[in-house]
């Protein structure tokens, strides 16, 4: 299984080498992404279900996690409570 994941990414590298020459060639290119997964849906109201991969490169949230799981801004440029149950959202330009 090892060998066939290594085998993969190593396709995968020389796939991007290919399309880099691919792109100074010609003025337009065919960016052609694969995923473990179609979603079933792209409505970011619902459960994400299968689809949380999509979303979350479709959709941009008020909030983002960094690296060390710390919180840090998003679309929202800074955010207050303002009470136990309100939250004041000062959104980016």
């Amino acid at each position: 299984m090892k060998r066939l994941v290594h085998g993969l990414l190593i396709l995968a590298m020389l796939g991007g080498l290919g399309l880099s020459q691919l792109a100074l060639a010609a003025d337009t290119v065919d960016l052609v992404v694969a995923v473990d997964a179609f979603g079933d849906h792209l409505d970011p109201h619902r459960p994400p279900g299968n689809a949380a991969h999509t979303l979350m490169h479709v959709f941009e949230g008020l909030t983002a996690l960094d690296v060390d799981g710390n919180l840090m801004p998003a679309l929202a440029a800074s955010w207050e409570a303002t009470s136990d149950t309100t939250w004041v959202f000062n959104l980016r330009e």
